[in-house]
């Protein structure tokens, strides 16, 4: 590929975050968002490095997670309670996991093509609206996203046989880490995904001593230097038997099959996906050394081993890894297509998965359901400053008598007071 694709990749995405996102500038705060976004002291930073990701967090939920805590206090530090401001930072973290994403699918299959269309199918699915979308705190799984991709980019496997792990690699890895569990998983992640390519799609060599001490050895380094800053077991405490294999299929179904949500477009999209799943796996099967394959080989590794630490200890499913690789498969599945048919079954896609991702967007706006209920659960937390607590309850009463519109107290004018 001539030139400078990323740019094109670039322009699509943030072309693409604007039509589906631009109305969420107008949104206000969503559930997490009224505990995460406060007032940051230096020591409460600093803590967050040796011990759990919030100095305030309730008993029982132990997270290592010091970049999403940096995330955090920058965010309020940067544009305070102003929720418009606040709201262009999933606009940037989209794009740029698109931009991201749209170049990792262009060098594995060697196709512009693949390219733009995996930057559209990356802002349009539902599970990115779901899992990253306009959900301020929720931005650091799109961060996660984007240290994922950085990883796949910098993963060079001829010059990883010599030297092990490159600087750019080891910073992703790290990052990953420490900005949510699950990113303790991308390093074997990258070697299961270079195992199952060397034996499968055979377009790399075998794991040479340097790359297997590398990523093996980084991966124990952390999760290491976890436990010694925090012990306590992940999450919320380990489930029952049946709860682990609901929590590791869960995300599964989701991702390559059904839809999240009830509403008619939701038999449409599982229907797509489910073709999109039955192609992708003929083609392994019968196409092993295509380009298309190794994408999807890529994307199914992944998926596998970065599901399990949390799917284990949780009852949340992986979306915004899992989202990420279901359209990574999607694009090797399409691109093997004809291309004719390619681009006919790519515009229905992007435009099914679009729909999806506009309701899903829409349950974060300022009067829906599931944000209304999400305010009394922000009203229960005990520190929230009076000013705030009035701020809701005036919002949820124009939300009642339908005149949200005419709602004129910017958050802008609200403060976390200081602890």
């Amino acid at each position: 590929m001539n030139g400078r694709p990323w740019r094109l990749y670039a322009l699509i995405a943030v072309a693409a975050v604007l039509v589906l996102y631009a109305r969420t500038l107008h949104f206000a705060f969503y559930w997490d968002d009224f505990d995460d976004l406060r007032p940051w002291t230096w020591a409460d930073l600093a803590s967050t490095f040796t011990g759990q990701y919030q100095p305030w967090a309730r008993e029982g939920i132990y997270f290592y997670r010091p970049l999403t805590s940096v995330y955090f206090a920058a965010a309020t530090w940067l544009f305070g309670l102003n929720a418009t401001w606040l709201h262009t930072i999933p606009l940037v973290t989209l794009s740029v996991a698109a931009t991201l994403a749209a170049r990792v699918a262009a060098r594995e299959t060697g196709s512009r093509a693949a390219g733009v269309l995996t930057a559209l199918l990356y802002v349009a699915h539902p599970l990115t609206a779901t899992a990253v979308g306009p959900w301020i705190a929720n931005q650091y799984q799109g961060f996660v996203v984007i240290a994922t991709l950085a990883a796949l980019l910098a993963w060079r496997p001829q010059a990883m046989a010599r030297a092990g792990l490159s600087v750019p690699l080891a910073a992703a890895l790290i990052a990953a880490a420490w900005l949510k569990e699950d990113g303790l998983a991308l390093g074997p992640a990258l070697l299961v995904m270079h195992v199952t390519r060397a034996h499968w799609t055979r377009d790399v060599p075998p794991p040479s001593r340097a790359m297997i001490l590398g990523l093996v050895g980084l991966a124990t380094l952390l999760v290491l230097w976890r436990a010694v800053w925090l012990p306590a077991q992940f999450g919320y405490g380990l489930p029952s038997p049946s709860q682990i294999a609901a929590n590791l299929t869960r995300a599964w179904r989701y991702a390559l099959v059904w839809h999240v949500g009830a509403t008619p477009i939701a038999l449409w999209i599982t229907l797509a996906k489910a073709a999109v799943l039955a192609w992708a796996v003929w083609l392994t099967a019968r196409r092993r050394d295509s380009a298309s394959t190794r994408l999807i080989v890529t994307a199914v590794a992944v998926m596998a081993v970065m599901n399990l630490p949390l799917g284990l200890v949780s009852s949340e499913s992986r979306w915004h890894v899992m989202g990420l690789c279901a359209v990574l498969l999607t694009t090797g599945a399409l691109v093997a297509l004809p291309i004719g048919g390619r681009w006919i079954a790519a515009t229905l896609i992007v435009l099914l998965f679009a729909a999806g991702s506009w309701e899903r967007i829409s349950a974060f706006g300022p009067c829906s359901p599931e944000t209304l209920e999400h305010n009394q659960w922000a009203l229960a937390l005990p520190e929230l400053p009076s000013e705030l607590r009035a701020w809701i309850a005036s919002r949820d009463a124009a939300c009642a008598s339908g005149h949200y519109d005419a709602f004129r107290v910017p958050m802008r004018d609200l403060t976390w007071r200081t602890r």
